[in-house]
């Protein structure tokens, strides 16, 4: 493949199309699979296929929007870290549960506040 060559390869029997440029990005769609994929020379990738959309990425994934940023879902929202995990408001932070709320660590547990209520 040259420098300037944009490839494409179709795979009959895996039903899948394959457009590679130069560079080594790849939009990968397969019927078979019922997928689509992206995948940039980084191995950077956005797929869809039926357990829903996936992001990967091989650094940093970074999120901005000049408005809100909404995250909902149906089931379950999970946030794990492997270290640590921090959340910052420019004014105002709020965490409720409907049932019941529970703050716990296996270390020192620090509350702090100008003023803090209890109850």
């Amino acid at each position: 493949m040259g420098a300037t060559d944009l490839t494409f390869q179709y795979d009959a029997e895996a039903k899948a199309l394959t457009i590679i440029t130069p560079g080594g990005n790849r939009i990968i769609v397969s019927d078979t699979a019922n997928s689509l994929s992206i995948v940039d020379g980084n191995d950077n990738r956005v797929t869809l296929d039926a357990t829903g959309i996936s992001l990967e990425s091989a650094g940093n994934l970074n999120l901005h929007a000049r408005g809100n940023i909404s995250l909902a879902a149906d089931g379950n929202l999970a946030l794990d870290a492997k270290t640590a995990l921090s959340a910052r408001a420019g004014t105002t932070a709020e965490l409720s549960g409907n049932v019941g709320a529970k703050l716990s660590a296996c270390g020192e547990t620090v509350i702090k506040g100008g003023i803090v209520l209890i109850n």
